[in-house]
């Protein structure tokens, strides 16, 4: 379930998901809360600010990823059925995406939402999917390894950071190409979010070196 508390260290109100909940919380801008619980079948779940239920959708598989909320209101998920799910501020669907393969199984990565309402989410075919705002693929890029243990950072001119378990973490520019890439001697990007500094510098984790 999920739980609030006040900055006293109070508990204000306890909500009783029906399944296992496991990840984080999301706030829109009305100040609902966003989360995904699901052993069988994942849902996206929406509360008011009171704990109440606004809503919720359950996707056809399970999904332990994080739910991203866009600009416009739109809530963003994935799911082990392969679907990347839109759904509006009210809880409809407003269009999804069938990807070549699991997208965030067991793993807590979350779609990462441009500007322009594009969705970026990893696959455990190793692809990274770019899906446009109307739900229709845009490009997808081909690492050596599974990506869904990490989500994309975005840099304000388009470029993209992600990290694979092949070791690397690869630069792609806005049309999907590749630009630059760092393969370290572990783990490079994964289990972690790229951070972009404001002087454009990359901070990325890594198991190794």
């Amino acid at each position: 379930g999920l739980s609030r508390w006040e900055p006293s260290g109070a508990l204000s109100w306890s909500y009783r998901a029906s399944s296992t909940y496991a990840s984080s919380p999301g706030i829109d801008f009305s100040g609902r809360i966003i989360f995904t619980a699901g052993v069988t079948n994942g849902a996206p779940i929406c509360l008011n600010s009171n704990g109440s239920l606004c809503w919720n959708y359950t996707v056809g598989a399970i999904s332990y990823t994080s739910s991203s909320i866009g600009s416009d209101g739109k809530v963003y998920s994935g799911s082990a059925d392969n679907n990347i799910y839109a759904l509006g501020s009210g809880g409809s669907l407003v269009w999804s995406y069938k990807a070549a393969a699991v997208i965030s199984n067991f793993n807590q990565v979350c779609p990462a939402i441009d500007t322009a309402g594009k969705v970026y989410i990893g696959s455990a075919d190793n692809n990274l999917y770019v899906v446009s705002s109307s739900g229709s693929l845009s490009w997808s890029y081909t690492t050596g390894g599974d990506i869904t243990y990490t989500v994309a950072a975005l840099s304000s001119d388009g470029t993209i950071y992600i990290g694979s378990l092949d070791n690397n973490l690869y630069i792609l520019n806005s049309s999907g190409s590749l630009s630059w890439s760092y393969r370290t001697s572990d783990i490079s990007g994964n289990y972690t979010r790229s951070a972009i500094g404001s002087d454009g510098k990359i901070y990325a984790g890594s198991s190794g070196m």
